[in-house]
């Protein structure tokens, strides 16, 4: 069978997946003892697998914004003090829809992703949580039905990553040249709390003893959870930790519907695909159980699989760490971009490409930060106030090295973490190694100093109106 692709005469498709909240250490390619992630593992045996990618910050909005435009939290300015990226930098979605490229973006279940954020900006088409499937086929009568009896069912419609892989299926199927190529963003929220793995998973991940009420309580009452790590008991714990991996075989199962539509039309060899996640999740681990107020690995250390048969050879795993975001220089590289907004020696400079082929060095250093958490610190003081932390309720920023981690606290606290010895970043040896810290904490003054920081715009939740207030609110954000 011909492959569809002959006839993009210049640049490939992109298929850009990120899956929300994935924790690398819990696929199988990453060395998970359990089999997570098959159809995963598969992609990773079709390009390359990064075993140290570290993401620039612990939650979407400036993570997300990393990705898009190539750019440090504190260059970009979207964080949580500053809930929009800035119309003055130019996105991944902008540049490749400046070349010819027919950009589309599926986000429907994350509000960081949408308008009100300006992450939609550069697509020409962007789904967010605002878009509404087409109803059910069938009589309108039926189609009422639907309508009434999911609410009493208690069908979620929260995660519909299924019917976002079912409509880049069917672009991809309708797409003939001489049709402009698909630049794709999928994000996908199955492993994002609230934990609703599909039901066939349970059973497989420890779940099939679990006390079902302990399974109700934590989906129920996620919110409040995030904010007593210590009110779980042991068992709760861990079939909290079997829902999430429940919740990773089940993204992974819907993902593989789309790999085998590739593979069967022969995408493959002119198609980039990246899988990857904005961020990890604490699970027990330093005795939180979200997403922020830690720059720790389990947060920052993300998956990272790119496959592109024509310029990536298989089954290759790189140990080396590098900062994710320098995928957007990555992805221009493979395309082999020339347009007038990023000179092609800033793409090579940061290209992974030129890293693995020697003609760089792989990064000593990468860099990580949290700004003062104003966005969900009225939040968690609502739903615990008991939840003082001062070492968590403050600005953070990391500079990590293979062997080495050095967070610096708004609170005056610092922290160096010997990765060899304690990857797992459970003994504080600052003492210890008090030149390194001293290195390290310069390496982040000099960093920050060299760059331009952009001053946040003071935009918050109080401007976002009231349907992305309502999301955020059913994801636990505010």
């Amino acid at each position: 069978m011909e492959s569809k692709m002959t006839s993009v005469a210049k640049h490939p498709h992109v298929i850009f997946v990120v899956l929300d909240t994935l924790c690398a250490d819990r696929l199988s390619c990453y060395g998970y003892q359990h089999p997570t992630s098959p159809n995963l593992d598969r992609l990773a045996r079709s390009g390359w697998l990064f075993e140290n990618a570290i993401a620039s910050s612990c939650w979407t909005l400036p993570s997300q914004s990393s990705l898009f435009t190539g750019l440090h939290p504190f260059e970009h300015g979207a964080n949580d003090e500053n809930l929009y990226l800035s119309d003055e930098i130019p996105t991944l979605a902008e540049l490749f829809r400046q070349i010819g490229y027919e950009t589309i973006a599926y986000a429907l279940d994350n509000m960081w992703l949408s308008q009100a954020t300006n992450l939609s900006r550069g697509f020409n088409r962007f789904f967010d949580a605002n878009y509404k499937f087409p109803p059910p086929a069938g009589s309108p009568i039926l189609r009422k039905i639907n309508h009434k009896i999911r609410p009493l069912l208690k069908i979620r419609d929260q995660h519909r990553s299924t019917l976002v892989i079912k409509k880049v299926i069917e672009r991809l199927s309708q797409w003939s040249p001489p049709e402009a190529p698909l630049f794709i963003y999928m994000n996908l929220m199955d492993t994002h709390m609230p934990y609703h793995p599909a039901h066939r998973f349970c059973k497989k991940f420890g779940l099939k003893n679990a006390d079902p009420d302990d399974v109700q309580h934590l989906q129920k009452n996620f919110k409040q959870i995030r904010t007593r790590p210590d009110a779980l008991t042991n068992r709760q714990l861990s079939t909290l930790n079997g829902l999430y991996d429940a919740c990773v075989a089940s993204a992974d199962r819907r993902l593989a519907r789309l790999w085998k539509f590739l593979d069967r039309q022969k995408y493959q060899n002119n198609t980039i695909i990246v899988a990857t996640s904005d961020h990890g999740e604490h699970l027990g681990e330093h005795n939180l159980l979200n997403h922020w107020f830690s720059l720790h690995d389990i947060l920052l250390k993300v998956p990272l699989i790119i496959t592109f048969p024509p310029k990536l050879t298989p089954s290759r795993r790189i140990t080396p760490q590098v900062q994710q975001h320098h995928l957007f220089h990555t992805l221009l590289d493979l395309i082999d971009y020339q347009g007038p907004l990023i000179p092609p020696e800033q793409i090579k400079a940061n290209s992974f490409l030129e890293y693995v082929k020697g003609r760089i060095p792989f990064p000593e250093y990468t860099y990580a930060e949290h700004a003062y958490p104003a966005t969900n610190l009225f939040y968690f003081k609502k739903q615990n106030p008991d939840f003082n932390d001062k070492n968590l309720f403050c600005a953070k920023q990391a500079v990590r090295t293979n062997q080495f981690k050095y967070i610096r606290y708004g609170s005056g606290r610092e922290e160096l973490f010997h990765l060899e010895t304690d990857p797992g970043e459970t003994k504080n040896v600052r003492a210890d190694y008090p030149q390194i810290a001293e290195t390290l904490k310069q390496k982040l003054d000099q960093k920050r100093a060299r760059v331009k920081t952009r001053p946040p715009d003071a935009v918050n939740i109080r401007d976002f109106d009231p349907v992305v207030k309502k999301r955020l609110a059913d994801l636990g954000y505010i």
